[in-house]
């Protein structure tokens, strides 16, 4: 079974909280970092990477990937969305046979409801836990901790970075 990296709403509007004000503080920005870097990693061990962009911005700038994942991006298939389930795009362009391992912002809005709709379609999806993040959790984790422990109970399956690039190279 091939396995792809599904990244979601990596564009400076979600992911560099452009869209979401200036209350972001230090800890989310390392916290971003983080993210980014475990993007990062978990591309280099998949079988494809595809990116789908939240298009309800209203800044054009604000639709573009991030700069540390522009490249990737670059030279992955990408797909725009207008709605937080990027399922309903995605469903007839990813194949079923194929595991989705999904990442990226916002982990209690747009990727619970991507990762919701493609189990739905049939798809057997996982949830990479820290390579995931919320605006939502500047002053707070619990927004995200909450999401993944709703993924959970949805009878999706969430893992870290870590654990999944060992089970890659093995």
């Amino acid at each position: 079974m091939r396995k792809t990296l599904l990244v979601v709403d990596m564009e400076e509007g979600a992911a560099l909280g452009r869209y979401h004000g200036n209350y972001l503080n230090r800890r989310w920005w390392e916290r971003h970092a983080q993210v980014v870097e475990n993007i990062r990693s978990l591309s280099e061990v998949f079988d494809e990477v595809v990116f789908v962009t939240d298009t309800r911005f209203r800044k054009k700038s604000h639709m573009r990937i991030v700069t540390p994942l522009r490249s990737l991006a670059q030279k992955s298939r990408q797909y725009l969305k207008r709605q937080d389930d990027g399922a309903t795009v995605l469903a007839d362009k990813l194949d079923p046979a194929n595991e989705v391992m999904i990442v990226g912002m916002n982990t209690d809005a747009c990727i619970l409801r991507t990762a919701r709709g493609l189990l739905q379609h049939g798809f057997n999806v996982l949830v990479v836990g820290d390579a995931c993040w919320t605006a939502y959790a500047a002053k707070s984790t619990q927004p995200h901790h909450r999401a993944l422990n709703r993924i959970r109970n949805m009878g999706i399956g969430v893992s870290n970075t870590q654990k999944l690039c060992a089970s890659m190279r093995a």
